[in-house]
């Protein structure tokens, strides 16, 4: 198994275990319904957190808490692949200058 396979299982694992605020907390989040089918023209929806009824939910925060540091692993994932990437295209480059 490589490191790209391996950093794709981590970021795998990582989006499995994120915390579906939007169906646990419905009184704190509101789900743009109209503009979901968005996502897969990748356009983000305009869901609205009603942040102060949130903060005196200490569930919530825990909840939060957890998906921001789920989103940081995710996001270290996501540069570990560019920087793998770039090595490979750095190392190809290198293969190919040598050849020519």
């Amino acid at each position: 198994m490589g490191i790209l396979d391996l950093l794709r299982d981590r970021r795998t694992s990582t989006q499995l275990f994120m915390v579906d605020l939007t169906g646990l907390y419905p009184e704190i989040i509101e789900v743009d319904l109209l503009n979901a089918d968005n996502l897969a023209s990748g356009e983000m929806p305009n869901n609205k957190c009603d942040f102060v009824n949130g903060l005196s939910n200490q569930q919530f925060i825990n909840h939060l808490a957890i998906n921001a540091g789920r989103q940081w692993q995710l996001t270290y994932s996501i540069n570990e692949q560019i920087a793998a990437l770039e090595d490979l295209h750095q190392l190809i480059s290198e293969e190919l200058n040598n050849r020519y």
